[in-house]
């Protein structure tokens, strides 16, 4: 997610989520199941367009007898027998799980954590019983490595916003201010690490020989490789290839475009 928590859905069916800020919520079995495509009573049926209905009429030709189609229905939503239980430790080492029934309560047996302070730097260590380590400097930023070796660290940056647009009128030019902004990586051994923009929400993502993928939140993304080539899709499906030219001023001596073919659903 882009506030940088991690999901992780293991093999077993046990589900656990890996919060920034240190916490962590697991569920040893997660009822996930699709109820069977089989008609109910009361159930939703999603018809057909009358349009569409036309269209394939009119390609089976004046002569044949259509036989009576079968609608398609929507998938009945059942809630699971059993309520998932989720166990939650919080930042402090505080444990709280879920109830059957509903609601929740609070383990008395919390998990043990130790603090250390560098006088010098002024950082704080916290180290948790259950092997989540915990660094908060005094800029703001928190480094977090959870026990599979997830590290997720929140930082700051000063980044440059226009305030006042350019006036072609005027000719007054664009004015801009230095503010604070919140991003987060998060990495992890035998993955790509991810840089989010808490704003924005957009990302990038670092691979291992080098390449980085932009990621915008309104779909555009941007791969620059290491040996200068880059690849710009756009959020219509136009995909567009740079050869090496890029890293100089000079335009490149050729674009390759590649568009999706439009689609005609009957």
């Amino acid at each position: 997610m882009t506030d940088g928590t991690v999901i992780k859905l293991l093999a077993d069916g046990s589900v656990q989520v890996l919060f920034p800020d240190g916490a962590i919520s697991k569920c040893q079995s997660y009822p996930i199941k699709s109820a069977p495509p089989t008609s109910k009573p009361g159930s939703a049926i999603a018809r057909l367009d009358p349009a569409v209905t036309a269209a394939r009429k009119s390609l089976r030709g004046p002569g044949t007898n259509p036989k009576p189609s079968e609608e398609p229905l929507v998938p009945v939503i059942s809630l699971p027998e059993k309520v998932p239980e989720w166990s939650t430790t919080g930042v402090d080492g505080n444990k709280v799980v879920t109830l059957p029934e509903g609601g929740h309560e609070t383990v008395p047996e919390a998990v043990l954590c130790s603090l250390a302070t560098c006088p010098q730097s002024g950082q704080v260590l916290k180290t948790r019983e259950d092997n989540v380590i915990t660094v908060e400097r005094p800029d703001g930023t928190r480094i977090v490595e959870h026990a599979d070796g997830t590290r997720v660290t929140t930082f700051y940056k000063q980044v440059q916003q226009e305030f006042q647009a350019p006036d072609n009128e005027t000719g007054e030019q664009a004015e801009y201010s230095e503010i604070s902004k919140a991003f987060v990586k998060v990495e992890c051994t035998g993955f790509a690490t991810v840089i989010f923009d808490t704003d924005l929400g957009s990302c990038e993502t670092v691979f291992g020989n080098g390449t980085r993928l932009h990621t915008q939140a309104n779909g555009v993304s941007v791969m620059d490789r290491p040996d200068g080539t880059k690849l710009l899709i756009e959020a219509k499906g136009i995909v567009s290839y740079y050869g090496h030219d890029t890293q100089t001023n000079k335009a490149p001596e050729g674009v390759y475009v590649m568009r999706t073919a439009s689609q005609l659903w009957l």
